[in-house]
């Protein structure tokens, strides 16, 4: 099984091995991938190479969901899943012996302010301003993906199903692209 690789440098070769896979996969077998990461260190998550395949393998999974021009920043994400990894799900499906990225999910909690401002301008919100706030009840659907073939199958009815199962307690849910 070809692994998502924990160090950056590997990163291109991987991702151009995984598009070439997306655009075969077919395959109903599906694993899900959840975040659960704490700060163990000052250097955050970052120094542990599983959270960096976590995260490897949600910026796959957004590169091929969307086209150029509408994928996830990196730096955005690494970010964001650095601040709160549990609310990140990574899905992914067996092709011919390889697990291949193929969506997912992720929500954090933000600010009551940083909602008062989304809510008064969309339009206006900058991506840079929407932190996880880790003592808010307000929760803000950062992505929910799946490659093109997926959609409407049973694999996207489950994943949406965890999603909406993994947000319930929270006060509101915001959801905007930013």
């Amino acid at each position: 099984m070809r692994e998502i690789p924990a160090h950056w440098e590997d990163a291109a070769a991987w991702l151009a091995w995984v598009q070439r896979k997306q655009r075969q996969a077919s395959q109903m077998e599906w694993k899900i991938w959840s975040g659960s990461w704490a700060a163990s260190s000052s250097l955050g998550p970052y120094q542990d190479a599983d959270f960096r395949r976590f995260v490897l393998g949600l910026y796959a999974a957004d590169l091929g969901c969307y086209p150029k021009g509408v994928q996830v920043d990196f730096d955005r994400l690494l970010y964001t899943v650095g601040r709160f990894s549990r609310g990140f799900s990574l899905w992914m499906v067996q092709e011919e012996g390889d697990w291949i990225p193929v969506g997912y999910s992720g929500w954090h909690p933000i600010s009551s302010f940083v909602f008062s401002a989304i809510n008064a301008a969309p339009e206006q919100a900058d991506p840079d301003f929407l932190q996880p706030d880790l003592h808010s009840e307000i929760l803000y659907l950062f992505n929910y993906s799946v490659l093109p073939q997926y959609r409407r199958t049973i694999l996207s009815k489950s994943l949406l199903e965890q999603l909406a199962q993994e947000v319930q307690g929270g006060r509101i849910l915001c959801a905007g692209t930013v």
